[in-house]
């Protein structure tokens, strides 16, 4: 990691929809590297969840925005905030949802607040963030090594890293990391398991990065060792990661 007097100090370039980062570029990039597929947004949450001690449910937010409403300072902040109960298959019903993004300096952090919002225990199994890597070849060699980002990553707990580069090997990269209380626990990159296809229209090679979590489904996950979160009444729970050119 650089320190700060080497850092390249370059912001983020960020556009937004209602579900999240649209488009992810570095300004003053010499190749205007765009990070995210087209069409692609970065901010999905997946969350396996019970309440209760009941079923589980597989839910994400992007099935949640009738409860969704977006806070934006105007400084770098922005905040989709889910509460209540969703009315989609898989909306979010029972936990509440802050999920911040905010820039200062060269990081970009997002930041996922969850809430019980219940009157009994609400259980959470497994965490999902989908990365839209933007993986979209052309029919342009030069593009394909300046345009397109490849993806180097090491997920083992708390000493994670993802880094999104071109292919051409010149930096800046994206280094995105778990910051202080949180651990990526494993990573699915082709999807075989019918609870996450029906979830979130996942694509054979979409990459998820999985947090803390308890499969929810028939997961193979032979070798390993998994644990739940139990959120009491009105008990809060945060997960963070951050991303910075390195």
């Amino acid at each position: 990691m650089k320190t700060e007097s080497e850092r390249p100090g370059r912001q983020f370039l960020l556009e937004w929809n209602r579900g999240g980062i649209s488009s992810l570029k570095l300004q003053d990039d010499v190749y205007d590297t765009e990070y995210i597929t087209p069409g692609g947004t970065l901010g999905e949450v997946l969350v396996g969840l019970r309440i209760g001690g009941g079923e589980w449910r597989s839910t994400t937010t992007f099935a949640s925005g009738d409860i969704r409403t977006v806070e934006d300072d105007g400084n770098g902040r922005r905040a989709y905030v889910f509460s209540g109960d969703g009315q989609l298959l898989h909306g979010l019903r029972g936990l509440g949802l802050v999920e911040e993004f905010s820039q200062e300096g060269d990081t970009l952090e997002w930041r996922l607040e969850f809430r019980n919002e219940t009157e009994q225990t609400l259980e959470i199994g497994d965490i999902g963030l989908p990365l839209p890597f933007n993986k979209q070849f052309l029919r342009d060699n030069l593009a394909n090594y300046t345009q397109v980002v490849a993806r180097h990553s090491f997920v083992s707990g708390h000493g994670s890293f993802l880094f999104w580069q071109r292919p051409n090997g010149i930096g800046p990269y994206l280094v995105m990391t778990p910051l202080a209380g949180t651990k990526l626990e494993y990573y699915e990159e082709i999807d075989r398991h019918q609870t996450t296809l029906r979830l979130g229209g996942l694509k054979p090679g979409r990459y998820v990065v999985r947090v803390d979590g308890e499969p929810v489904g028939n997961i193979d996950a032979v070798g390993m060792e998994w644990c739940s979160v139990d959120l009491e009444v009105g008990r809060r729970d945060v997960v963070a990661v951050e991303i910075e050119p390195a």
